[in-house]
């Protein structure tokens, strides 16, 4: 990880989107709404179509909230 005199303040984001069908995405990255954010951060995805759930991603998910939405 770089200092923030040489990068500026780094966070990254991460999470899990279940759909009702069982499909889910993850996502890793840092965008934010920002003119140097979507020049120089990045963004990862992994979707998975089908059961079982992405390998490593879940486990280390903790939900935001406690109340789901189906999407």
């Amino acid at each position: 990880m770089l200092p923030d005199t040489t990068f500026g303040l780094i966070h990254g984001k991460a999470g899990v989107i279940r759909y009702v069908n069982g499909s889910s995405i993850a996502f890793l990255g840092s965008v934010n709404e920002s003119a140097s954010a979507w020049m120089l951060n990045y963004g990862l995805l992994w979707e998975r179509t089908s059961r079982p759930p992405l390998p490593g991603r879940r486990r280390s998910s903790t939900p935001l909230g406690t109340t789901a939405a189906r999407i």
